[in-house]
């Protein structure tokens, strides 16, 4: 960053390239009072002006700037001191602001109600708009008036405390062009939204309502019904509801909800987050929930699912509660169409029985099941068993695996490129080269981090030709001379990455084994 650059040395540099579109003065001494030097083209063919944490800038500076850049579409104004109060922001002083159509006013803690209200006066077609951390002060809000936002597509509230169910409306009936709206971190409780009649905002698609401590469940249905006609993506992390209310209620349209985020959501029950999916997530693709105590054991028996699952992204991480029925029960729901399954910090052990029949699921490429301490070898093989030749990354990190097993491990590979085991304490040198032989042929990436190999038994592996390009060994602290050296003459010919930090064998080996069977080797950490 530039920080000595004042208006003289700007003005000097801006006269040698009149052909100038893009221009960052982030973190400089400018003021912008000495602009009316400029000749009125200087700055003729900008298109993007970040202003972005010029502490020294004034709002008559800004005017002066703003003047000389007809063509400006994109302003970043993000933690300035302007205000937007003063007679130089009158139509009059500035025109050049029609093509504006993305403006950042995020942190800019002294603009006022006033000012924005002058500033969106400025920009009939603004399109975009960040008001991050912004006072709204009632008094003010309500005076803004239709035409001033009724353009924006894109406009985020967040952190903006003083923003109330009262602003909400405001918003809401002021622009019916939004297709995203970020309001998290607001003061909305969204029940006085009832007063509404049905389809405002009938464009919209993304709705953010992370930590919105006062959102109910009452004013989320309110929400919902009447804007959420359109919703393809709902945040909701860390909100306080529980979700129940949505069995006792009827949604006044066909949903086209793909996007769930209900992470932190700590009130969330089983019955509420299953009763918010069946009345929204006929066309739900993306489900999140980690950070949340559900359990999972009652969705077989309380969910009534009419349609094929569409399901693809399911996560749960850190979700201590979640059980190996409930688990079950959930996969015999949603695991037809599933991609990607994401699981931490739960009671999953999977131990084949009577009462556990893991559904197949065919379309899956991404398995992470991590920090389950009562997973192992037998509850790993039994849901691996169930993949089907999609599979391109397995993640077990710190669960409680030896792998000696796997011989009788039967599944297809064949895609499989992300392999990652880290901090499997229990793991051993057999364990691995039986994984390795079972699921290696084709992996482009290896995460052996805090495992204690040694390494010597891959004299044993019967991989042909593997296409390993990135390896990490970092804390195997059991890792001898002998046993890199066999990895390395096994898996080092494509090797492009690898990471052997803190393993007890000197660099000087280290190097030596690298020079002599990693010869496309680009980065390695051997501190």
């Amino acid at each position: 960053m530039c920080s000595q650059l004042t208006d003289l040395g700007l003005t000097t540099i801006i006269k040698c390239c009149p052909q100038l579109t893009a221009l960052s003065l982030q973190e400089t001494s400018i003021t912008g009072e000495l602009f009316p030097e400029l000749s009125q083209n200087c700055l003729s063919h900008l298109k993007d002006l970040d202003l972005s944490q010029c502490e020294n800038l004034t709002d008559f500076g800004l005017i002066n700037i703003l003047k000389c850049c007809p063509e400006l579409m994109v302003l970043d104004l993000r933690d300035t001191n302007i205000s937007g109060i003063g007679e130089f922001f009158s139509e009059h002083c500035c025109n050049n602001l029609q093509k504006l159509s993305e403006i950042n006013l995020k942190w800019c803690n002294s603009l006022t109600d006033l000012g924005l209200k002058n500033i969106l006066m400025l920009c009939p077609n603004l399109k975009v708009m960040n008001l991050t951390n912004f006072g709204f002060a009632k008094e003010m809000f309500s005076d803004l008036t239709i035409d001033n936002m009724s353009q924006l597509v894109d406009l985020c509230c967040m952190g903006c405390e003083m923003l109330t169910d009262n602003e909400l409306l405001t918003i809401i009936k002021s622009c019916s062009s939004l297709k995203a709206l970020d309001l998290a971190a607001t003061s909305i409780t969204g029940e006085l939204l009832s007063e509404l009649s049905l389809n405002y905002l009938p464009k919209i698609e993304d709705l953010v309502l992370r930590r919105c401590d006062k959102l109910t469940d009452l004013g989320l249905v309110e929400l919902i019904n009447k804007v959420g006609n359109n919703i393809k993506v709902l945040k909701l992390n860390d909100a306080n509801i529980t979700g129940e209310i949505f069995a006792q209620i009827n949604i006044s349209f066909s949903p086209k909800l793909e996007h769930l985020d209900l992470t932190g959501c700590t009130k969330l029950s089983d019955f509420g987050i299953f009763s918010f999916i069946a009345k929204m997530g006929h066309q739900l693709r993306i489900l999140k929930a980690s950070h949340t105590f559900i359990c999972g054991e009652n969705f077989g028996d309380n969910f009534c699912w009419e349609n094929q699952s569409k399901l693809e992204q399911l996560e749960f991480n850190s979700c201590p509660e979640i059980t190996d029925l409930g688990l079950v029960a959930m996969l015999s729901k949603f695991g037809t169409n599933l991609k990607s399954l994401i699981v931490s910090r739960a009671k999953l052990s999977l131990i084949r029985c009577e009462n556990l029949v893991l559904k197949n699921l065919p379309a899956l490429e991404v398995l992470h099941l991590s920090s389950c301490p009562k997973l192992g070898d037998d509850g790993l093989e039994s849901i691996l068993d169930k993949c089907g030749p999609r599979l391109q990354s397995i993640e077990m990190r710190s669960i409680d695996i030896s792998g000696e097993s796997f011989q009788y491990l039967s599944i297809d590979a064949s895609q499989l490129q992300r392999l990652a085991l880290t901090s499997c304490k229990k793991l051993t040198d057999i364990g691995i080269i039986k994984i390795l032989n079972k699921l290696g042929q084709n992996i482009k990436f290896l995460d052996l981090t805090r495992t204690q190999i040694s390494g010597e038994s891959f004299v044993e592996i019967s991989l042909n030709s593997p296409s390993l390009e990135e390896l990490f060994l970092s804390g195997c602290k059991s890792l001898t001379v002998r046993g890199l050296s066999l990895i390395l003459e096994k898996f080092g010919g494509r090797l492009r990455r690898m990471i052997l930090s803190r393993t007890g064998i000197s660099k000087e080996m280290i190097s030596e084994q690298c020079l002599e069977f990693c010869p496309l080797l680009k980065y390695s950490n051997i501190s």
